[in-house]
């Protein structure tokens, strides 16, 4: 079993805005729907919806993740029901959090860590197969955006009436561009519909093609509800989308790429 981890900042307070901001921009994570400040590690991206889903309909407990609390004083990472993707994905933080912060590393039962991270490195708090396996997302798409309700969506995807707001998003109009443009991945013969109007036989919207910048995979009619319905995108996407300055790359070999199935 992995310990659970606490993780007390030695020189100065730990930087809380700058550590959301990474665990914002990581595809597998998700902060607490409930406002307890709290992030889940799922491990894989397209786990997201699921797990969101299970921790609204039983607020009275976490699914089995890895749980990041992050406070001045205390960074608390909770991941002895995390399972090997988990494990990995909470093992990429603390390697990151260890390269930018001085503090001590302790497990809920006392032991303290820290000498033993320093002579050895993050890895060694962690099994050997999570040690040597790849990132789930690295050598993958990252899908978004395929909702359950969409002809050509995903069961386990969110439903698209719960993603729409009544207003923009910062940048909104940019990033449906940003979606509009990306490179074609996979073709299709259907058409999407409008699965938010009345009568959604009488909504074409276009081709159901499968579009892509080499990171992530959306379907082409995302742009569409982004732009309709004010859809919200996860905030992964958003921050790699804004750091490329709403630019997709001029050029991608589509034919190398492959997503989560």
């Amino acid at each position: 079993m992995t310990r659970n981890l606490y993780l007390t900042p030695t020189k100065s307070p730990f930087d809380v805005d700058t550590i959301r901001v990474r665990l914002d921009a990581q595809p597998d994570v998700f902060l607490d729907p409930l406002g307890t400040g709290t992030y889940l590690l799922c491990g894989i991206p397209e786990a997201v919806p699921a797990r969101f889903a299970e921790r609204v309909a039983d607020p009275s407990r976490f699914p089995y993740l890895c749980l990041l609390r992050v406070a001045p004083e205390q960074v608390q990472v909770d991941q002895e029901y995390a399972d090997t993707y988990g494990l990995r994905s909470a093992m990429e933080f603390m390697r990151w959090l260890w390269n930018d912060f001085e503090f001590t590393i302790r497990e809920d039962g006392g032991a303290d860590y820290t000498d033993l991270v320093r002579r050895e490195g993050i890895e060694a708090l962690y099994p050997p197969e999570v040690r040597t396996m790849p990132l789930p997302w690295e050598d993958r798409l990252i899908k978004i955006g395929f909702f359950r309700d969409l002809d050509h969506g995903d069961i386990s995807d969110f439903a698209l009436e719960d993603r729409t707001a009544d207003a923009a998003a910062p940048d909104e109009e940019r990033l449906a561009n940003y979606l509009a443009s990306g490179h074609l991945y996979r073709e299709s013969t259907e058409t999407a519909r409008d699965m938010l109007a009345d009568d959604p036989d009488d909504a074409p919207i276009g081709p159901a093609h499968l579009l892509t910048d080499g990171r992530y995979v959306w379907p082409a009619d995302l742009a569409y509800y982004v732009r309709r319905y004010h859809v919200r995108l996860p905030p992964a996407f958003v921050i790699h989308v804004r750091k490329n300055d709403f630019r997709s790359p001029s050029q991608i070999d589509v034919d190398h790429l492959t997503m989560f199935e």
